[in-house]
């Protein structure tokens, strides 16, 4: 539901992640912002919807046809 607990942890959950994805590239010289970061967002964000735990993604990327594509 669209409550405003629902909203503020959703809103919570994806700034945790854009800045963890940033931190994870910030430090590079270069990187390209789409495979780092635009494609990653969502995926993440939909990983953390379904409860998928964050030690998981990474072998959901590497298992899967959608993400290995996407990243």
């Amino acid at each position: 539901a669209l409550s405003a607990k629902n909203m503020n942890y959703l809103y919570a959950s994806v700034n945790h992640i854009a800045n963890k994805l940033i931190d994870d590239f910030i430090d590079l010289k270069e990187a390209d912002l789409v495979s780092a970061y635009a494609f990653k967002l969502p995926a993440l964000v939909i990983c953390d919807l379904l409860g998928i735990p964050e030690a998981d993604h990474d072998f959901l990327f590497e298992t899967t046809s959608l993400p290995s594509v996407l990243l």
